[in-house]
């Protein structure tokens, strides 16, 4: 029976992607979604995620830290130790301390803030290809059954038919009357 009968217009949406790649993508927007999707995608993920809260920075800290203490430390107590008795215990000595913790503090929130403007650009950068469209929208106009189309086609040349057979008597009896 649906043969016979027509079919509506309608609007499809359909994937640009395979069905491989169907899968990829599923696990690409879950990682997107939250904390701990696991795959690759999510590992990216939550990486970024990390370096925007702060986790993960102590790895990134750690060689500064160890630089302070075992370089610019001990260099600095060698510069007021030479200076004879009380050189360690003096306010030169506690200032040049000062100003190498507060230059470590300064590079460490530097640090801190390049990382976290990493990952959110990491994220972003990640947003933005999901937000890419995937699929493609296809108008499908209505399609006339096969009765329908049938029946339209006749009823032109019937019309068509009766037009011819009767246009020239009919054309006569008008012209007669106009003549007259």
């Amino acid at each position: 029976m649906g043969f016979f009968k027509s079919k509506p217009e309608k609007i499809e949406r359909i994937s640009k992607l395979r069905p491989d790649q169907e899968n990829l993508f599923s696990q690409y927007l879950q990682a997107l979604g939250g904390q701990g999707a696991g795959g690759a995608f999510g590992d990216v993920a939550d990486y970024y995620r990390g370096l925007m809260s702060g986790q993960g920075s102590e790895a990134f800290e750690a060689p500064l830290m160890r630089q302070f203490q075992e370089d610019i430390m001990p260099s600095i107590a060698e510069q007021f130790a030479g200076l004879g008795a009380g050189g360690l215990s003096s306010g030169g000595f506690a200032q040049e301390t000062g100003r190498a913790a507060t230059d470590l503090s300064e590079r460490l929130a530097q640090l801190r803030a390049s990382l976290r403007s990493q990952g959110a650009q990491g994220l972003q950068g990640l947003t933005g290809q999901a937000f890419g469209q995937m699929d493609e929208t296809l108008f499908r106009p209505r399609q006339p059954g096969v009765l329908e189309s049938f029946g339209t086609a006749a009823a032109g040349g019937i019309g068509k038919g009766l037009g011819t057979a009767l246009g020239g008597p009919l054309s006569s009896l008008f012209s007669s009357f106009l003549k007259k």
